[in-house]
C-alpha cells in the first residue's frame, strides 16, 4: 500500500485523524491505519482534537459518535466541507444517518465494522 501512495504523486503517506475515547479501539485503529501505510494521529475526544489540532492538516478524520463532551457528529459538523469525515456509531438511527448526510460526514458506518469496510472508505476518499 505504501507504493500506492507514491503512484498518486503524494510525497508523505496520508495523516488521518483518529478521534475516540476509548483507549483500546483508538490504539486498534491506528495500527489498522498504519497497516495500510497512512500515519494515524491519536486523540482521546473531539474537545482535545478541536483544542490541539494536528500539526499537519489530515487527509481524513476517523471520529467515535458517542464521546464526552463535543460529539463526534458536532465535530464532523465544524470540519466539513474542509476535511472528509468517517462517523462512526454504535447507535445508527434514521435520524442519525439524516444528520450525518446534513453534516457532509463522507462515511457513516455502524458498529461493529470490519477492517475491510473502514479500509476502503478510507481508500474512497483519498483517491
Amino acid at each position: 500500500m505504501p507504493d500506492r501512495w507514491i503512484e498518486a504523486g503524494l510525497d508523505q503517506p496520508p495523516q488521518i485523524a483518529i478521534v475516540e475515547d476509548d483507549d483500546d479501539v483508538r490504539a486498534a485503529l491506528a495500527a489498522l491505519i498504519d497497516s495500510i501505510g497512512c500515519v494515524g494521529q491519536t486523540f482521546a475526544s473531539a474537545d482535545a482534537y478541536l483544542d490541539q489540532p494536528p500539526a499537519t492538516l489530515p487527509s481524513c478524520v476517523i471520529t467515535d459518535m458517542q464521546m464526552p463532551g463535543t460529539s463526534g457528529l458536532e465535530l464532523a459538523e465544524r470540519l466539513t466541507p474542509t476535511l472528509p469525515v468517517i462517523l462512526v456509531t454504535g447507535f445508527p438511527s434514521p435520524d442519525l444517518e439524516r444528520r450525518a448526510r446534513s453534516a457532509g460526514v463522507s462515511r457513516l458506518l455502524r458498529k461493529p465494522f470490519s477492517p475491510g469496510e473502514l479500509i476502503a472508505a478510507i481508500r474512497t476518499i483519498l483517491t
